[in-house]
């Protein structure tokens, strides 16, 4: 019921799926450390394919599954029963990641797919490597002849990993601050500004308590407690200093695989009463109606109003359109007449869908009288970025041109017309009066 949760479990992206893989490996995790047997490893190695299989962050959850390996301990759990249940994690995970690798090269043409490894070598894919990638491109078509699958599967990891080394692949925007490589405190502020109040404190609550029960010595009966604390605390530091070393700080999704571990203090101490724990849910599912449809660029001050200290401070949340509804509603509930919307993505079939009767602004297009709504996108986002000085970033020619076309008509909007604060979450709104 979290809002900074809900959206993305109906995209069709891989951050989801990624979690689920996440909690499937973590679960068996736990069980094997209970009572490790070969048929509990078998559904840690499924676990594992799953995350693996689903976008190469899965990779992160390695450390945590070699110490539930290492760390079992039970009855008749010889070294030869650890041996075999590393083999079976090793073989089902590598059996899921293959199977779907097979699905998606059922029709598999050699030609083609070896022009494919080629051209991200060679900096023709969607990934911008630059020229980092050119000296693997010889060793990944040998290995292309052998097995395409392990080929391709190198190739993305050897991609997303230069292009994560080279930064500045999609400028991240902060606080009015931009960074072409990210910013080691993106992430832990973002948990800050997103996480729901009655989460965080709730949380708050939860590491209190259990520093009162550790000072006065109310230790836990469960023999297995320590391992398994060892074991998420293991897979959330991991994932969490991959997340503060990285360049891509592209929003909340990129932490939803550890979003629950991070909320285990809350739901711990919220479960020892169930008073507590409805009033906690009940205070997440409220707080998500009131934002609705918000969701994305919301942020745990409860409105998104001029009030808001931390009001479209992260651009990253802000390209989904999912705003477009409330603009057009609150265009209505204020009598808004031929409001004009300027937004660079927008394409005429969705202004004509989601925007009917309103005008749609181009780059470039005069300011006529009348409202105004202007993403943020544009006034705080184009700018901010072209007139960084301090690190190079890949995409600063094609986001300059876009601020240059756009530049007259902001300049302009701003001169003639009235600013009359944000409208719909991630735009502001002008009217300009009629010249006599």
């Amino acid at each position: 019921f979290s809002f900074d949760v809900l959206p993305y479990l109906a995209i069709t992206q891989t951050d989801a799926a990624v979690s689920l893989g996440f909690m499937l490996t973590l679960t068996a995790a736990i069980q094997f450390l209970r009572q490790p047997t070969l048929v509990r490893a078998s559904f840690l190695g499924v676990g594992f394919g799953i995350a693996l299989a689903t976008k190469f962050s899965g990779l992160l959850l390695a450390p945590a599954i070699a110490f539930a390996l290492l760390a079992a301990r039970g009855y008749n759990f010889s070294w030869r029963r650890r041996v075999a249940a590393c083999c079976l994690v090793l073989g089902f995970s590598l059996t899921v990641l293959r199977g779907t690798y097979t699905l998606a090269n059922w029709n598999y043409d050699s030609e083609i797919g070896r022009a494919a490894i080629s051209a991200y070598c060679q900096n023709r894919s969607m990934l911008r490597v630059d020229d980092h990638m050119r000296p693997y491109e010889k060793t990944l078509l040998r290995i292309e002849r052998i097995d395409p699958m392990t080929a391709q599967w190198f190739t993305g990891l050897l991609g997303l990993a230069v292009q994560n080394n080279m930064g500045g692949v999609w400028p991240s925007y902060v606080f009015g601050q931009v960074t072409a490589h990210g910013l080691w405190w993106f992430f832990p502020v973002l948990i800050l500004m997103r996480t729901s109040l009655a989460l965080l404190t709730a949380s708050v609550c939860g590491l209190l308590g259990w520093i009162r029960r550790y000072r006065f010595g109310q230790a836990s009966s469960d023999p297995y407690r320590r391992h398994i604390v060892v074991l998420l605390a293991l897979a959330t530091g991991t994932y969490m200093l991959a997340a503060l070393s990285t360049s891509y700080n592209m929003g909340v999704r990129h932490l939803l695989p550890i979003l629950p571990l991070l909320s285990l203090p809350a739901v711990l101490w919220a479960a020892r009463r169930r008073v507590t724990g409805c009033i906690l849910v009940g205070s997440l599912l409220g707080e998500a109606l009131v934002l609705s449809p918000l969701w994305m660029s919301a942020t745990n001050t409860w409105w998104l109003g001029n009030s808001n200290p931390t009001q479209c401070a992260i651009i990253a949340d802000c390209e989904y359109k999912q705003n477009f509804f409330t603009l057009v509603d609150a265009a209505h509930r204020r009598g808004l007449a031929s409001l004009h919307i300027a937004f660079p993505l927008l394409t005429d079939a969705e202004a004509e869908i989601y925007f009917p009767g309103m005008v749609r602004v181009n780059a470039g297009s005069p300011v006529t009288p009348g409202w105004h709504a202007v993403s943020v996108f544009i006034e705080d986002f184009l700018p901010a970025v072209t007139s960084s000085n301090k690190e190079p970033i890949s995409d600063n020619n094609i986001l300059a041109e876009l601020d240059k076309a756009w530049k007259f008509y902001r300049d302009e909007l701003r001169r003639q017309g009235e600013y009359r604060g944000y409208i719909a979450g991630t735009f502001r709104l002008y009217y300009v009066p009629l010249r006599q």
